[in-house]
Order: C-alpha cells, then structure tokens, then sequence
C-alpha cells in the first residue's frame, strides 16, 4: 500500500492507494503549510489526515511501503531541515516503517494531475502556482511567491481585490459595486462598529487575516455571477493571471508546442469565469495548448512520486530520510 498527502495552507488531505493507485480510504485535516501554521501544528493536522485515512482503509501502517506528501512551504533548500524533521517525526508518531518523500505541492499536483508526463499544471486555491515539466524531466514554475508579492489569480488575490474595490467604491474612488455590501455584510461596515475592528485586527493576526481575505473570494465569485462588472473585471484578470504564469513555466522548459495544462484548485473549481478567462488567455498565446482535467488529485499525486520518486523533476528539491 502507499500514502499520498497534499498539505496546503487551508488544509490537508491524505489517500491510501493500493499497487495500482486505487484509493482504498482518505483523511483531512487543517493546514500542514508551516510557514503558515507552525512545524507544531503542521505536524499534528499531518498525523490527524493520516490516522483518517488508514482508519478508513482498515490497514495498518505496516502495510504501508512508501508514502510521499507533497508540502506548501517546501520552497527553498533552507526549508530542508524543518520538513525532514516534521515528516521524520510523522513517520515515528504514525509508526510508518516504509520509505518517505516530501516535495513542494505543486509536484505533487502535477504528477496527479497529468500522471508524472510532460505539460504544465496551474493551481489555485488560498494561493496559485504554475509548474512545468518537460520529457527530459526539467522543470520551471511560476509564482508562488506567496500572498505578499505573488500568488496571482488565487483566492488571497481574489479576496483582496474584492475588499479593495469595495473600499474604492465606498470612499468614491471608485465605481460602485455590490462587494461594498457584501464586505459589510461578513465583516460589518468599515466605518463602524465590527468592521472597524476587524480592519484594525488584520495587523494583529495575520494567519485569521488571511483565512478571512481568502474567504472573501467566494463573496467576489457570487457577486460576478449575479453580473457585477467590477466583481466581473476580477475574475476575468485572475484567469489571465494564471495564465500568464502557466505560459511562462512552459517557455522556460521549452515545451510549448501542443502542451497538455491541467487546472485545479479551490478556485478554479468554483469559478467558471475564471476558467474561461484562463482558457481564452492560454490559447491566445499558445494556440495548441490543450487545457485538460486533473487525471487524478495532489494527494495521489504524492502517492505516485512515493510509489515512482523517479517521476519527480531532476531540478526540484526531494527531500528523503537521508
């Protein structure tokens, strides 16, 4: 049996694959991203996703041979250490005996996603990245840089876009729009009350701040549904956002003619305009590209990687018990 963990800054989902990548059962816990949460509480919403998921497999972990996770915040080589030590202790608490592999979620959404062959995958959910991969297995992505400088076109981006153009509207910088009203809504009026409170907390507590402005782009999505235009105009630049991204990732590897891009996350999920707008800004600059469904999910992504770490690209970090 193998595992495969997708750990996100939202949350996290573990799948139990037999030999040929069925799913026998699946977990999910809270966010695993520890840049977010903590090496702490990461590690505990790891072992919560796992428990569920062997529990639901009715297998015990010495059946597992091999169990890969592929991990938000897995960034650079500096976060080596830190992830080596929370999957080591995961593997001890879990009493999983089989090997482990950790790489950055995007690779894990990738291998799933086109099932460890060439072509590109664009994700968003509370942030976006773009990873491409090409037949002589080099690699190239595109933001993630997180929700300070990057993550464009991802529910953070949506969300805070939304609350600016409400905040435009209001003071008459801007058109208006119902994201006003909806602001006032979920986080009472800015001027007053709760939502003066609320604006002064986000400094105080930048992990609620976060998960609150995400939690906005569903407001942004309803509204443009119902046929905003400013609700509208954001969308329509998240979809172009992510397509600029997955493009650049496939010209950096050279893999542009005819390349196969699969899309998921969160957002791209529930928001049809932004999957049109992705579409419409994918062709225009790569004709041939051909926009597909994710084969299968970062969970068992991870679980293939753990089953075949020869998939992962040569040129991202595979962090491995030693």
């Amino acid at each position: 049996m193998f595992i495969g963990i997708d750990g996100g800054a939202t949350k996290t989902r573990a799948v139990v694959v037999d030999p040929r990548g069925e799913r026998l059962g699946a977990g999910q816990a809270g966010p695993s991203n520890y840049q977010v949460v903590g090496p702490e509480t990461a590690v505990e919403n790891l072992m919560e996703a796992l428990a569920q998921a062997l529990e639901a497999a009715r297998i015990c972990p010495s059946q597992v041979e091999a169990w890969g996770a592929g991990l938000a915040g897995l960034d650079a080589e500096t976060d080596t250490p830190v992830i080596r030590a929370m999957m080591a202790q995961v593997s001890r608490r879990s009493r999983l005996t089989g090997s482990w592999l950790a790489v950055n979620d995007g690779v894990a959404a990738w291998a799933g996603a086109l099932e460890g062959r060439p072509g590109g995958v664009v994700l968003s959910g509370s942030g976006a990245i773009a990873l491409a991969v090409n037949a002589q297995g080099r690699s190239a992505h595109a933001d993630g840089w997180g929700h300070w400088l990057g993550d464009e076109g991802s529910g953070f981006d949506i969300g805070r876009q939304g609350l600016r153009a409400a905040l435009r509207a209001l003071d008459g910088r801007g058109p208006e729009t119902a994201l006003t009203e909806r602001m006032a809504a979920v986080f009472g009026h800015p001027a007053e009350g709760v939502g003066a409170r609320w604006l002064a907390h986000l400094n105080r507590d930048p992990v609620q701040a976060h998960r609150d402005i995400t939690r906005f782009a569903q407001e942004v999505i309803q509204v443009a549904h119902r046929g905003d235009p400013v609700a509208g105009q954001i969308l329509e630049g998240a979809g172009q956002a992510l397509a600029r991204s997955v493009v650049a990732a496939l010209r950096r590897v050279q893999w542009t003619r005819r390349p196969r891009v699969a899309s998921l996350g969160s957002i791209l999920g529930h928001a049809p305009q932004v999957c049109s707008a992705l579409e419409r800004a994918l062709h225009a600059a790569l004709p041939g590209a051909c926009l597909v469904q994710p084969a299968m999910s970062p969970a068992e992504g991870a679980a293939l990687l753990a089953r075949s770490p020869d998939l992962v690209p040569v040129d991202r970090i595979r962090v491995t018990a030693r």
